[in-house]
């Protein structure tokens, strides 16, 4: 039976256990995989296997619209999960700097709806006085800079829903093991990481015959789980430690009270845009720098 592109909405109808009353059973949710078996994402980030021998009929579904309340929620809780060391709001933009240490930690993302490109020259000035370029975060449909604005380093953002979970404890602070695996030695590293605005933090690992194998930080802001930097020693690569150290970040956010969760990938990660919806994660929106000059003008692209 041909299936449509990974990704796509649909609706399967399968054969349930002989005898079953009713006989078939529905499936609605994103495809995700279609071999050995087919698997769908449904909207309670639960991944469901279907037998390529039970299936019935496959039907195409139009995707669930996205509202921009939606990307502003995401979005908020994750400039607050990554605030840079100082931070402050400029006419609905959230400006942070970090020592130009890490782009999220150094970029204005607009999160209320008064931002506007009228203010980019209060914007830079702010960056000036950091002695920073002015960098903008432009999430999807939250605003609508030119067109000709050179834009760099497109990110997805992909979003679930959470269980209820009574998971435990995790440290609030990276232990040295954990940094030595993030391999970030720059003196900046423990404060960015260790920032947050009216959150939790927790620094996940799993470890492998007593040493550390993986790691991911979680940040638990506004509602939301946020989960970044994912690392794996490069000899387990492969073995299912990211999977397993992000299952424990899923399960200590909803137990922090978390009602959904986000990633944020690179659209040049292939490996990890097909490691999320396995998880339960699907597509929200996208997101892209760029930079502005001193005057608050725009750099353009050719």
């Amino acid at each position: 039976m041909p299936f449509p592109a990974l990704g796509t909405r649909v609706a399967i109808r399968s054969r349930r256990p002989a005898g079953s009353v009713p006989p078939f059973t529905d499936t609605v949710g994103d495809l995700v995989a279609t071999a050995p078996n087919v698997q769908v994402l449904h909207k309670s980030g639960a991944v469901v296997d279907i037998s390529p021998d039970d299936i019935v009929s496959v039907r195409v579904l139009p995707p669930v619209p996205v509202l921009n309340r939606d990307i502003r929620s995401a979005q908020r809780a994750a400039a607050f999960a990554w605030p840079g060391i100082e931070h402050t709001w400029v006419d609905g933009w959230f400006a942070r700097a970090a020592g130009g240490h890490t782009q999220r930690g150094n970029s204005a993302v607009p999160l209320e709806h008064s931002a506007s490109p009228r203010s980019l020259g209060d914007v830079a000035a702010w960056y000036s006085q950091h002695d920073l370029p002015t960098l903008l975060c432009l999430p999807d449909r939250l605003i609508h800079p030119p067109d000709e604005l050179a834009t760099s380093d497109e990110t997805v953002v992909m979003v679930r829903d959470l269980d209820e979970s009574h998971s435990g404890p995790l440290p609030a602070e990276p232990s040295v093991d954990w940094l030595v695996l993030h391999g970030d030695s720059h003196p900046l590293t423990v404060p960015v990481l260790t920032a947050v605005v009216d959150g939790t933090l927790g620094f996940a690992s799993v470890a492998v015959n007593g040493s550390t194998a993986a790691i991911a930080r979680g940040a638990v802001t506004e509602g939301w789980l946020g989960i970044s930097a994912v690392r794996v020693v490069d000899t387990h690569r492969r073995r299912g430690l990211a999977r397993q150290v992000c299952d424990v970040l899923l399960g200590w956010g909803a137990a922090q009270g978390a009602r959904r969760a986000y990633v944020q990938v690179r659209a040049e990660n292939a490996a990890a845009l097909a490691l999320y919806p396995t998880l339960g994660f699907t597509e929200q929106h996208r997101y892209r720098y760029a930079r502005i000059d001193a005057s608050g003008a725009p750099h353009f692209g050719k």
